[in-house]
Parts: C-alpha cells; sequence; structure tokens
C-alpha cells in the first residue's frame, strides 16, 4: 500500500524486499467478498469449514509497473532487509481450488484493476 501513498505524493519509494520477490496477495475488497460469499451456500454445499482464498501472485517490480502507468516518473529503490527473510518463506500463492470448487470462489480484481482502485480511492484520502 506504502507504494502507492508514495506514488500518489510524488516521494520516492525505498522497498524492503527485493524486487523480483514473489508474494500472494489480495485486495480488501475480494477479502470482503469471500466471507460473504463464503456464508451464503448451504452446509451441505461446503466440503470443508476452512478455505484458501488467493487472488495475485505479484512482485514489487510488477506493482511499480502497474503504478508507472498513472505515475510515470514514480521512483523507487530495494534495500532489502530483515523482512526479505520473512517474504522467502511464504508461500508464492495458495492453493484455494476447493473454494473454486464449493462456492465458485472467483477475485474481481487483477493487479490493473486493484492499481486503479488503490490510486482512485487514496487520492481521495490524501
Amino acid at each position: 500500500m506504502d507504494i502507492y501513498i508514495k506514488a500518489i505524493q510524488n516521494i520516492p519509494y525505498e522497498c524492503y524486499i527485493d524486487e523480483n520477490t514473489v508474494l500472494p496477495f489480495m485486495h480488501m475488497p475480494d477479502a470482503i467478498k469471500a466471507i460473504v460469499e463464503l456464508a451464503k451456500p448451504e452446509n451441505s454445499a461446503l466440503t470443508r469449514r476452512v478455505y484458501n482464498i488467493h487472488a495475485l501472485s505479484l512482485t514489487p517490480a510488477q506493482i511499480v509497473e502497474s503504478v508507472r502507468k498513472y505515475y510515470p516518473d514514480f521512483q523507487i529503490t530495494y534495500k532489502p532487509d530483515y523482512r526479505q527473510a520473512i517474504a522467502e518463506s511464504w508461500p508464492h500463492s495458495l492453493d484455494d481450488s476447493a473454494a473454486r470448487r464449493d462456492w465458485n470462489w472467483q477475485p474481481d480484481f487483477d493487479l490493473e484493476a486493484m492499481t486503479r482502485d488503490m490510486l482512485e480511492k487514496l487520492k481521495k484520502k490524501l
């Protein structure tokens, strides 16, 4: 989120993980949608009580590329610190096939839609 804020404010961003580190992402509206949708099916339609949900697997470089479509002069440097090891310990993606099968989970936001939505909403707040 800070990448988007710094881009709007025209402030360079120093990223604490490597530009090519892949991490799972989900835009908050998709997380809320998943909670609401999970409450809808009859219990008999669900094969479990806990589900993984997944939307995107992204690197910081991909996010920056998306942001630069709106803020082409956005500046970023990469200075991995202790958080790099934490990020590397996370999975690159999550298997959400049970959610897709049992209650038709499908995220609404890809990277471009998330970037557009984040920039639009954050500009209003800032």
